[in-house]
């Protein structure tokens, strides 16, 4: 056979008589051949891999990030793609994104850990580079996204809580400037108002996520103010809260709730088990992949889409005991 029919049947490019098509994929079988996907993307000017830029603080660390960079690959995978994993410890200047698109390393990128002024979305929209974000850029809301309903999950555990007689309910929110912590801290405040309970700024504090923090920020509010329950941004942070709780010598779960949110292995095994948020970052990872590739494709993608997360409930937030008397 001619190099040219080989390649047809390849790439598809042309169409070859089924007679022929069918012996040379049998030489291929019987050479063990594998098409070297590099190759032919260079050679059609197109890379048949997508990224996914992580965070640098989570980048190889967090279990939930590899859920959603699991779903991510599948996605890529199921459509005929590779999926890369940067992080953006290794792209300094928001210019530097583009890069890995103009570079043929990736055909286009799934951006995380979106800013609520995130220079990188903006940079990479006036690139004109395909792009995909887990979260949404409130000043690019042109760039197609993909997200958790991080308003909705944190509403629902706060009328849980109210529920079961909790009237100071204080939040541990994320960082400011991170569009998740914007919205976990208005499903909160939604939360309180469809509750019946007023907000009060003294019950919210901003953290880093982590447990150092929820022990830091939980124990200065039981040093202030009462609190009967917790809601947190993470796990680690309601473990945190669960630790300053104890120290204050009371009962986590009946006298103090906590409600945390990832459902890691670290709420299933706390002492009492954690009532936490599930969030779906396999599908979301998956959703990002099949959006991203829709738009390289040329197929209709959709600009947005909101994925429902799921609030476990479980000992740590029990019926509040009747006041004495």
């Amino acid at each position: 056979m001619s190099v040219a029919t080989v390649s047809y049947v390849l790439t598809g490019a042309r169409p070859v008589a089924a007679e022929t098509r069918e012996r040379i994929r049998l030489a291929m079988r019987d050479l063990g051949y594998e098409p070297n996907r590099l190759a032919q993307g260079l050679a059609r000017n197109r890379a048949d891999t997508i990224a996914a830029v992580l965070p640098v603080r989570q980048a190889g660390a967090d279990p939930l990030f590899a859920d959603f960079v699991r779903g991510a690959a599948e996605g890529a995978h199921a459509r005929g793609f590779h999926l890369l994993v940067a992080s953006e410890a290794n792209l300094p200047a928001p210019e530097a994104y583009g890069g890995l698109v103009r570079g043929s390393a990736a055909a286009g990128l799934i951006v995380t850990s979106i800013r609520a002024a995130d220079p990188r979305v903006r940079a990479l929209a006036a690139q004109g580079i395909p792009t995909v974000l887990f979260g949404h850029s409130p000043d690019c809301p042109q760039v197609p996204w993909v997200d958790v309903d991080n308003v909705d999950a944190v509403r629902e555990a706060v009328l849980h809580l109210v529920a079961t007689g909790r009237r100071r309910i204080a939040f541990l929110g994320g960082p400011p400037g991170f569009v998740f912590s914007a919205d976990r801290l208005l499903g909160y405040l939604r939360g309180l108002r469809e509750g019946g309970l007023a907000a009060e700024p003294r019950l919210i504090r901003e953290g880093d996520l982590g447990e150092e923090d929820g022990h830091r920020l939980a124990r200065e509010l039981l040093g202030v103010t009462a609190v009967d329950a917790f809601v947190a941004g993470s796990d680690r942070m309601a473990m945190g809260a669960l630790r300053a709780v104890r120290e204050r010598g009371l009962r986590a779960g009946t006298e103090v709730a906590l409600v945390g949110f990832d459902d890691s292995p670290l709420a299933r095994a706390a002492q009492p088990p954690l009532t936490s948020v599930a969030q779906p970052l396999d599908d979301a990872g998956r959703r990002a992949a099949q959006v991203l590739i829709d738009l390289l494709t040329g197929r209709p993608a959709p600009a947005a889409s909101l994925l429902p997360a799921v609030l476990r409930v479980r000992e740590s937030s029990q019926t509040a005991p009747a006041p004495p008397g």
